[in-house]
Parts: C-alpha cells; sequence; structure tokens
C-alpha cells in the first residue's frame, strides 16, 4: 500500500547548521539542529488537493492522519494506494482512494483555504508553493 517514489532525493527532516552566541559579551560557537520545512501536496485520484509545509519525515503517517481529519477517509484501509514522490518542487503525497471513498471525494472536492499561517494552504500545486518573488525597489 505505500510505497516511496524520487525523480530527487528525499531531503533530510533535520539540517546541523553553524551558530553563534553572545553572552555576558562571549561569543561561543557550535553547531544547532534544526527541522526542514518543504513543500508537500496532497494528491488524490490524480488532483491535486492541497499544498502544505511539513518536516520530510514520517509523510506516510503525515497522509493518513490529513486525509482523515479532512474527513476524506474514515479509516486507513480507504487508501487503496499511497506513493511519496519527491519531486524537484518538494514532496507529493499520491494517494488513489477505494471505490466508495473516490466517488464522495468527487462528489465534495473543495479548495481547502488556511487563512493564517505561512500562506501556503489553499495552494494546489507545488509549483505555486516554488514561484519566484518579484524584487521590490
Amino acid at each position: 500500500m505505500f510505497a516511496l517514489e524520487a525523480d530527487h532525493a528525499v531531503p533530510s527532516a533535520v539540517q546541523c547548521v553553524a551558530r553563534q552566541t553572545w553572552r555576558n559579551g562571549l561569543e561561543t560557537t557550535g553547531e544547532r539542529i534544526l527541522a526542514e520545512e518543504v513543500p508537500v501536496a496532497f494528491s488524490y485520484d490524480g488532483a491535486t488537493h492541497a499544498v502544505l509545509m511539513a518536516t520530510p519525515d514520517d509523510l506516510d503517517d503525515f497522509a493518513f492522519g490529513f486525509s482523515y481529519t479532512e474527513g476524506i477517509i474514515t479509516t486507513p484501509a480507504e487508501i487503496a494506494e499511497l506513493a511519496v514522490v519527491s519531486v524537484a518542487d518538494g514532496i507529493v503525497l499520491r494517494m488513489w482512494l477505494s471505490g466508495a471513498r473516490a466517488d464522495a471525494f468527487a462528489a465534495r472536492r473543495r479548495r481547502f483555504v488556511g487563512p493564517a499561517g505561512c500562506g501556503m494552504c489553499g495552494l494546489e500545486s507545488l509549483a505555486e508553493a516554488n514561484r519566484t518573488i518579484p524584487m521590490v525597489g
């Protein structure tokens, strides 16, 4: 039921970065581990439903949890197939729903809107998530 496909390498869930701190006039250096975030698209039966930012780890659990919370499925068995696909712009959680759930999803498809946060919620493609930001004069 779960497969990992990769056109590109799946990004690491964490990144080690250099850090500097200053306390009481003293500088110290070291390393710090930070969580990574990438655009993750939720695709059901060939149509992208939403794009969210997420740490690229436990993505199968993320797919099941999001699908359940959004009411797309009522049990994990209703996802007939799940592929985690790493592409240039992010990751696609490609899911195929079982018969009755596929029909129910097609009948209720709506735009997922998130009025706050990072601004990613509601996007329907990874290309929108990675668009070039225009320079301000």
